[in-house]
């Protein structure tokens, strides 16, 4: 009887520790994800007002 309580409560608490670890990962791979985007965003924001700067002064070969 003793073993089977503790072979559950073993479970249990490895299926809580798992859920816990894989959360985490999730969290990092959100932030992670967020963080490429807004350098993305950046990026192409900078990349437009180089463009309209281009055709305003009329760079050469663009």
């Amino acid at each position: 009887m003793l073993l089977t309580l503790l072979t559950a409560a073993l479970a249990i608490m490895g299926t809580l520790l798992g859920s816990i670890v894989s959360g985490r990962f999730q969290e990092r791979a959100a932030e992670r994800s967020v963080r490429a985007n807004h350098g993305e965003a950046i990026r192409r924001d900078r990349l437009e007002a180089v463009t309209g700067r281009c055709h305003v002064v009329g760079c050469v070969g663009v």
